[in-house]
């Protein structure tokens, strides 16, 4: 009993296993669908039991906080349709890092002030959204074209080739995506994201960011595009190798070395792979990551470079 109201335990309880399966947060609505009185929500806000977080948003004192935390409940905040978006919408799928408040999506013309978030008026078709757990979110691709207008080039493209590599969009679906939403040319980030997705074009795969970047740079050098995930086959067509990147008609290959797919375990294997296609006549060049960086691409650039007029 509290302030002498008689409370029933249950409601909290119902409420409080609501409130653990979505970071802390409910509405007065679904409270009283608990079976919460506006009386007894006052009474435990008195008391510190409940805390407004946002403008029709409650949070249970002393929950957890996290960043998805705070952007379901900037969501929650607003107008019905309001999704995270942008760069958060971004972090959510695991390309990047969250920014320092959520930003979120609110259908165009509505009235949203929501506090500790970045609100942006936009209308989203059905088709650009999606959920992850619970919190509302833009689309893959309708992420992407957001986040293009607040980064710079090179951030585009590592959220490009993370989302790509994880299989959640593809090329053309992020074309379709530009195309529902701006089909005059020039809304913001628009060119760049196009650009950022010349070495996904169709028939171009990638297995990681860093196959990615290394494409980036080749087409940056001038160097020919190389064929990506290339299986070099002996005489009898069966497949002895699989190179990252390649020139078929010069017989020049790349093999990047990462930890996740050619540790120790797997050196062995590479070398009989690479001595069974070097056999045929391919030369191989391996890259690493700091081949990739500032201070490496010079050697590895210049390499590229001699091997392909040699074998030209």
């Amino acid at each position: 009993m509290i302030d002498g109201m008689r409370l029933d335990p249950a409601i909290d309880r119902r409420t409080a296993r609501f409130a653990e399966r979505h970071f802390g947060f409910f509405t007065p609505d679904e409270a009283y669908g608990f079976g919460h009185t506006p009386d007894s929500l006052r009474t435990r806000r008195r008391h510190g039991v409940y805390e407004w977080h946002a403008p029709g948003v409650l949070r249970v004192a002393g929950a957890p906080r996290s960043w998805q935390g705070d952007t379901y409940a900037a969501v929650r905040a607003g107008p019905p349709g309001t999704a995270a978006s942008s760069l958060t919408a971004c972090a959510l799928f695991g390309a990047g890092t969250p920014s320092l408040l959520p930003h979120i999506a609110v259908p165009r013309g509505s009235n949203a002030r929501i506090p500790k978030a970045r609100v942006h008026q936009s209308t989203i078709a059905a088709i650009d959204r999606t959920r992850i757990g619970v919190i509302p979110v833009t689309a893959p691709a309708r992420s992407l074209i957001d986040a293009a207008a607040t980064v710079g080039r090179d951030q585009l493209c590592e959220k490009v080739d993370a989302m790509l590599t994880a299989g959640l969009t593809t090329h053309d679906g992020i074309v379709a995506a530009v195309r529902r939403i701006a089909p005059v040319p020039g809304r913001k980030g628009v060119p760049a994201l196009l650009s950022a997705l010349e070495v996904w074009a169709p028939g171009l795969t990638h297995d990681s960011v860093a196959e990615a970047r290394l494409f980036r740079l080749l087409r940056q050098w001038g160097f020919p595009t190389p064929a990506a995930l290339y299986p070099i086959r002996d005489r009898t067509g069966t497949v002895v190798c699989e190179a990252d990147a390649a020139w078929p008609a010069l017989l020049v290959a790349l093999d990047y070395d990462s930890a996740r797919h050619h540790g120790p375990r797997r050196d062995e294997v590479d070398e009989r792979r690479h001595a069974a296609a070097e056999a045929l006549g391919w030369t191989f060049v391996s890259v690493d990551k700091l081949d990739l960086r500032p201070g490496g691409q010079a050697r590895f650039r210049a390499e590229v470079g001699r091997l392909l007029r040699r074998a030209a």
